[in-house]
């Protein structure tokens, strides 16, 4: 093993501690340090951009995390974790549809094990689509809707975090409401 390849080992080591540790801003650090020492074509480059991908979903980056996977699924297309953390990102930028898309490529690449994450995340997808566009029924049932989206999806489009807002607010969820509404806010003035 070369110079470069044992540092890279120590700082995917590094960041696999952090990351552990929840401390994702580092872990994201020490995946790029790795990265920016192997060559481009190296199987252990796929391997830390997956983790990238999965630090940005941590830090609610979903542009990033799209950008990782769809390096990672350039390499290698059938790749069931960097698939669905795509359709996550997809999905958390207000694109269901391309999240569903991202789902369904590749169906017969992966075994049943393997999927087992895709199809999940696709159910849930399925229902938080058809609980929010049915209105009434989405206002009933949004409070546990917005509470599994928040737990299971990022959100890193403004107009989704401004209807998610206004859902709270209709259903009396005022500190939540009030929350959503600093971070637009937050995130407006650091644009």
């Amino acid at each position: 093993m070369s110079g470069a390849s044992q540092q890279a080992a120590a700082h995917k080591a590094a960041g696999n501690r952090h990351y552990a540790a929840g401390e994702f801003v580092e872990a994201l650090q020490d995946y790029e340090a790795a990265l920016s020492l192997l060559a481009e074509n190296d199987s252990e480059a796929l391997v830390l951009e997956n983790n990238r991908a999965a630090v940005n979903l941590k830090l609610r980056r979903a542009k990033d995390c799209a950008e990782c996977c769809c390096r990672v699924l350039a390499a290698k297309p059938c790749d069931v974790k960097a698939r669905a953390r795509l359709a996550r990102a997809e999905a958390a930028q207000g694109r269901p549809a391309e999240a569903f898309r991202v789902l369904a490529a590749h169906p017969e690449s992966a075994c049943a094990e393997d999927r087992r994450p895709l199809d999940e995340l696709r159910v849930k997808l399925e229902a938080a689509e058809a609980l929010l566009a049915s209105g009434h029924a989405a206002l009933e049932e949004g409070r546990h809707v917005f509470s599994r989206l928040e737990d299971d999806l990022l959100f890193d489009c403004p107009s989704l975090l401004a209807s998610m807002g206004r859902c709270y607010l209709v259903l009396g969820e005022l500190s939540r409401a009030i929350h959503v509404t600093s971070f637009l806010l937050r995130r407006d003035s650091s644009d």
